[in-house]
């Protein structure tokens, strides 16, 4: 057995080595890059939430000094250009996706989802404001804007929908006149039958409706994309920032109709993505094909104001849920309805299905039923947004129980302790039928009071009404289900004569978009192979490097990179050991490795890594099996899920006076599984944190519902959250190896957000129960803070109330919770 490395890299906090470089301004971000003779391009969009294209007429672009082409769906449409094709066409037949641990779901009536196609320009109808109607390609990025808006669009308006509920009932304008309905999904899951009878037969009943807000990634840089298409070899260059490459190269070369070689695609830094990069946008299609039709590269750059208006959005979710509990408080069953606003385009209904496979969180509820539907509105479509459909399901649930804590009377930490699945129950299947790996959820919950010191809250917030103020305390236990793209690969070479004097190289197919992969990535490799971690250099990002790989998203990363890096090494280690054999005349099992050595056991004959690999490229001795480069590849489908979980403990204070929210604590305890940079997954804790607690404290996507116009597309009516909102984090890490990795790992980046939503809103509400207020929906703005406490004055009663997705931001009554 090969001796353990004491001076193992795994497991420390080291800093992220890439900052120097990004903090120093040496970052290379999509619109960092420009090519000789780049023309540029601009869109032109529609004003319109819904209307019929009636006419384009492009003449007086034309005739806007340099612009040199504007073109429309008919050029598309007469060069076979396709739809954007959605998420779930990509994953294969049924049987395949059963083949993987995420629910699945299919329309009750057996009918596939009916096509909603996303057209790079928009065909016959536009279907969201701020749908691309034309693009115009001119000398500047100045003179394709002025084009731009000379394109003169003939409409004929129609009735639009941007509601979520509004959009799913019965005389709802119609979104696709081959429809009948805009519910294009209508699925059951869950035993109808078991869920029933424990109702019949609960002590108490919870009622409670909701929605779940829509909000957008805002990323700190803005989709761009640079396309350079080379006529001698017939393919397409593109440079553009995204959650993967190669499943832009796939996409790209679907909607253009070309193979998969003709496409190449690169990726330097992201600036930002939370999701909203992942799937694939019209624009960079559209810029590969122009490019063809200008031969000369062409460039894109969007502004803040039309990522507003076009990037893809998340979370938006209507649901009304019950749950049933004994008499004891013991929770018996878990009703619910989900309505999922998908946009103009189905483009995915990941967030759908992933809240409906942990629905019952770390609970045990032994029955559950939900009927999960998707409906198309006059919006931009909703994709994965940071942990896709898990903080939905752990707000819903969460806020049920502190309102059943209030209707039974049982306090509600002693009614989660009652019902947290232990550590001996697992592996546990919950009633969604996905199997819980391993974890100790009780252990997490008692860590998180402890750390956040929940003992001590009375006398905080008695201090609080002493200055004047509302103090409320809140707490949220949640569990994920992270799989993603199933494929990943690696490649490691090690390269003896660098410039460095000695490199390890590590190709892989995942993206870092901020996780700080060329830290974690290579302070493993550098730890599996006994090398500095200055000698290993990170690879991705570039589709002729890496042929293969699914990027970055549903906490996949480290999970799945881990594990490919991980057995690729170990090749290499082989290899090696069986040079090391040769050139030191001993047997390969007499051979063992630290520390970057092969060395004779008890022996001092030794051999290193790197003059392993200059034996093998020079020793022409060497059997010919070991002659070549020192390189080795590791590719593999993974169907084993993830299942990070914890608990946060969140306060605030709110002034009465003005209804405005200050969070004063907050705290975290998560297990990751095995932590390999510990300082990295607590500021992707923190930042994760902050996200979620955006939501509540005022991002939203504001659709006005008459029109349909989005009333919220600057960074003035967006409000993302600021550092002096938030106090310093107290967070933990528990390490319970998840027993489905190789590596340990659960993941890391998503979990910081899945229980935000209900931690702030159950410390919000808890600050206003003086007043009586049961519930209160996102955002908690100071305006629907303060209307809550002024109609609590007046009488008003608020239980579980629910805001409408389209109404004005003040508090509006909505259905009482009651047993």
């Amino acid at each position: 057995m090969d001796t353990p490395d004491p001076s193992a890299l795994i497991g420390k906090p080291i800093p992220r080595r890439e900052d120097q470089r990004l903090l120093t301004g040496r970052g290379r971000y999509s619109d960092d890059i420009h090519l000789p003779g780049e023309a540029r391009a601009a869109i032109t969009r529609s004003p319109h939430a819904h209307a019929r294209i009636v006419a384009i007429d492009t003449r007086a672009a034309l005739a806007v000094p340099g612009v040199l082409a504007v073109y429309t769906c008919a050029d598309l449409l007469a060069d076979g250009v396709q739809a954007i094709a959605p998420d779930y066409s990509f994953l294969g037949p049924v049987q395949v996706q059963r083949t993987l641990p995420d629910v699945v779901l299919e329309n009750r009536d057996g009918a596939p989802i009916y096509d909603s196609p996303y057209h790079l320009l928009a065909r016959d109808r536009v279907r969201f404001a701020g749908q691309s109607v034309a693009m115009v390609v001119a000398e500047s990025a100045m003179a394709a804007k002025d084009g731009a808006e000379a394109v003169e669009v003939q409409y004929q308006p129609l009735p639009s929908v941007t509601d979520t509920r509004d959009a799913a009932k019965p005389g709802a304008p119609r979104l696709w006149e081959h429809a009948a309905s805009n519910v294009c999904l209508d699925a059951e899951h869950g035993d109808a039958a078991a869920t029933d009878a424990a109702f019949a037969a609960a002590a108490h009943v919870v009622r409670f409706e909701t929605w779940i807000s829509r909000v957008t990634g805002v990323p700190m840089e803005p989709r761009t994309a640079v396309a350079d298409y080379d006529a001698a070899s017939g393919r397409c260059t593109l440079y553009a920032g995204s959650g993967g490459t190669n499943r832009q190269k796939r996409e790209i070369a679907a909607v253009l109709g070309v193979p998969m070689d003709k496409v190449r695609v690169l990726a330097y830094d992201i600036g930002g993505n939370f999701g909203t990069k992942n799937s694939l946008y019209p624009e960079f299609p559209l810029l590969c094909w122009a490019s063809k039709r200008l031969g000369r590269p062409l460039k894109w750059t969007c502004d803040r104001s039309e990522a507003f208006l076009s990037d893809y959005q998340g979370r938006d979710l209507a649901v009304e849920a019950e749950l049933a509990l004994d008499a004891g408080g013991r929770f018996l069953a878990l009703r619910l309805s989900n309505l999922s606003n998908l946009g103009a385009h189905a483009a995915s209904i990941i967030p759908l299905r992933k809240g409906v496979s942990i629905m019952t969180g770390q609970y045990r509820i032994p029955a559950a039923r939900v009927r999960a539907r998707g409906v198309l509105s006059n919006t931009p479509a909703t994709i994965p947004y940071r942990s896709a459909g898990r903080p939905e399901a752990i707000y819903v649930l969460e806020r049920l129980i502190e309102l059943a804590a209030r209707r039974t009377g049982i306090d509600a930490l002693e009614l989660r302790r009652r019902n947290l699945v232990r550590a001996d129950e697992h592996p546990y299947r919950n009633a969604s039928g996905v199997a819980y790996d391993n974890g100790d959820y009780p252990r997490s919950m008692e860590s998180a009071l402890s750390v956040s010191d929940w003992a001590g809250f009375p006398a905080r917030r008695e201090a609080s009404r002493r200055r004047g103020m509302l103090r409320g305390i809140g707490i949220a236990n949640y569990i994920e289900i992270t799989t993603g793209f199933p494929r990943e690969w690696s490649e490691i070479s090690v390269l003896p004569e660098s410039a460095q004097g000695g490199e390890i190289e590590v190709a892989v197919g995942t993206l870092s978009s901020g996780q700080g992969h060329e830290t974690s990535f290579t302070q493993c490799v550098a730890d599996w192979l006994g090398v500095p971690l200055e000698r290993v250099r990170l690879v991705q990002g570039d589709t002729d490097r890496v042929p293969v790989g699914g990027g970055s998203h549903s906490g996949r990363s480290m999970r799945l990179a881990g594990v490919v890096m991980g057995k690729a090494s170990q090749a290499i280690i082989e290899k090696g050991r069986r040079i090391a054999a040769h050139r030191l005349e001993a047997a390969p099992p007499d051979i063992e490795f630290a520390r970057g050595r092969f060395t004779v056991k008890g022996t001092d004959r030794s051999l290193g890594l790197f003059e392993a690999a200059l034996a093998a490229n020079g020793d022409g001795s060497l059997p010919r099996e070991l002659q070549g480069p020192l390189s080795a590849q590791h590719e593999e489908m993974f169907t084993v899920a993830g299942f990070p979980y914890g608990t946060q403990v969140c306060e605030v204070e709110i002034d009465p006076e003005t209804g405005a929210v200050q969070i004063v604590a907050y705290s975290a305890v998560d297990d990751v599984g095995r932590a390999i940079n510990p300082l990295i997954l607590d500021g992707q804790t923190h930042g994760a944190m902050v996200q979620g607690a955006g939501q509540i404290l005022g991002e939203h996507c504001h659709y006005e519902r008459e029109s349909g116009q989005l009333l919220s597309g600057s960074l003035m009516d967006y409000p993302l959250p600021r550092a002096d909102q938030f106090p310093s984090f107290v967070t933990e890490l528990m390490e319970i190896p998840a027993p489905g990795n190789p590596l340990g790992v659960r993941a890391g980046g998503e979990g910081g957000t899945t229980p935000a939503l209900a931690v702030l809103t159950n410390a919000i509400v808890d600050a206003l129960s003086a007043f009586g207020v049961e519930h209160l929906e996102m955002p908690a703005t100071p305006e629907r803070v303060w209307r809550a406490i002024q109609d609590k004055k007046t009488g008003t009663t608020w239980l579980g109330g629910c805001i409408e997705p389209g109404s004005s931001p003040a508090l509006v009554p909505g259905r009482p919770a009651r047993s």
